[in-house]
Order: structure tokens, then C-alpha cells, then sequence
């Protein structure tokens, strides 16, 4: 029998207004319309959107980035975020930062994935799901781990626990081959895979312990306690 468990906005006071003086009020109007003035006389906007010369360093880029930004619909961005799952925000900027090419922004995604993921793998991953496959003689139980009981939770999460389950039926059994092994709705290991995942879920995951039960004759049962989907839940038993 195998088993597995798993600072508020503030005020400076200057004085009232019975301790000023009509001249105060009219010399700061006069000192803030002659900087706007000025600002307009060295860097007049134009009907172009183009900068006039002399305009400070930066400027230029910082236009290109709202002329592309533009250019970037909500339709873009949600396709996006289904092919890829990660956040409005990362699909937006991903978006940005590849000129609106989908296929360049997905790479980008990907990439940062990899770069989140390798800054979390420190991090203690103590939560996560029980995941369970069977055959016909033969069974195996999965623990994949996660940072917080909330993420468990998580619709992606439990299809990556349940598909890293289904992987795990056609190995051997060992961490090390579940993990080398290919992960089918990815075409991606399945380390690779659960990197990706951290990515977009944002927490450390990782595939703690796995368990592979086979028979020569007769059946193997499985049972799962506190179950929160077919095969996932906290502790899993085959027999």
C-alpha cells in the first residue's frame, strides 16, 4: 500500500489666508503661468506628434512607447492572455515590448517565466494537491507542491497536478522520469511545464514525491481523502 499526504497625503501649514496678502497670491499665478510659458515656448506641442527640436533625452522613446502602446487593442491583449494565461498587465507590456508581434510576445512570456521561476526556487513550497491515475493493474500518486493553500485551490494549478498524474502513469514512477517526461497540452517537460506555470501563477512549485504501484494479477484500488476534483485532493492511498 503506498500513501501520500500532502504615508498618508499630508499638508505643510504656511499661514492662513488673513496672514497673506493679495500680492502673494497674484505673484504665484504670475510664477506658475510663466513656467508653463516657458515650457510651451521651448517645447511647443505640434498637431504632428512629432518633437521639436531640443526636447529633452528621452522624450523620443518615451513617445514611440505611447504611439505602440497605441496601436495595442483589448482584443490583442485577451487573445493573449488565453493563449498564454498570464496576466492582463504581463500581456499588455509583453505586447509593448514586441511591437504587437503575438507569437514574439508569447517568447517573451515564456522567458519571463523562466527568469520568475528560477527567482522563487528558494522559496518554501509546503502547500499544493495529491494527484492520482489509474490503469487497468496499475496505479500512481503524485504530490506536487505549491507556496499557499490558495493556489491549490486554483483551477490551473489542479489541471497541471492532474495532468503531471496522467505523465506520471506511463513512467516508471521516479521523480526524475516524470519530471524528464513530455507533458502533452505543452509539448514541454514536465519541469519545464511547471516552470512555465510558476510564471504565470507567480508561486514556487515543485514535484515533490511520487509513488507507482503495479500488479501482475488482480486490480489496484485507489482512494483519495478530502478530494477536491476526480483524482486531486489531500491524501491519496493505493492498494
Amino acid at each position: 500500500m503506498a500513501a501520500l499526504s500532502a504615508p498618508p497625503l499630508g499638508f505643510r501649514n504656511e499661514g492662513g489666508p488673513q496672514n497673506r496678502s493679495p500680492d502673494t497670491y497674484f505673484h504665484r499665478a504670475s510664477r506658475a503661468c510663466g513656467m508653463a510659458a516657458r515650457d510651451d515656448l521651448h517645447h511647443p506641442v505640434t498637431d504632428t506628434g512629432t518633437l521639436p527640436t531640443g526636447a529633452p533625452d528621452g522624450a523620443a522613446q518615451r513617445m514611440d512607447e505611447r504611439q505602440v502602446m497605441s496601436t495595442i487593442t483589448a482584443a490583442m491583449v485577451k487573445e493573449l492572455r488565453e493563449k498564454s494565461g498570464a496576466g492582463m498587465m504581463d500581456c499588455k507590456k509583453a505586447l509593448a515590448e514586441t511591437d504587437g508581434d503575438m507569437e514574439a510576445a508569447i517568447d517573451w512570456l515564456r522567458a519571463k517565466g523562466i527568469s520568475k521561476a528560477d527567482k522563487k526556487s528558494g522559496r518554501t513550497a509546503a502547500e499544493g494537491l495529491i494527484g492520482i491515475a489509474a490503469g487497468d493493474a496499475e496505479a500512481v500518486v503524485v504530490e506536487v507542491n505549491s507556496e499557499t493553500d490558495f493556489v491549490a485551490r486554483n483551477e490551473a494549478f489542479q489541471q497541471l497536478v492532474s495532468g503531471i498524474a496522467d505523465v506520471a502513469l506511463g513512467t516508471d514512477g521516479s521523480v526524475d522520469a516524470i519530471a524528464a517526461a513530455t507533458y502533452p497540452k505543452s509539448g514541454k517537460s514536465v519541469a519545464d511545464t511547471i516552470k512555465d506555470a510558476i510564471g504565470t501563477i507567480g508561486e514556487n512549485m515543485t514535484l515533490r514525491r511520487a509513488v507507482k504501484l503495479s500488479v501482475g494479477k488482480g486490480v489496484v484500488a485507489t482512494y483519495m481523502h478530502n478530494a477536491v476534483g476526480d483524482g486531486l485532493g489531500k491524501l491519496g492511498v493505493l492498494v
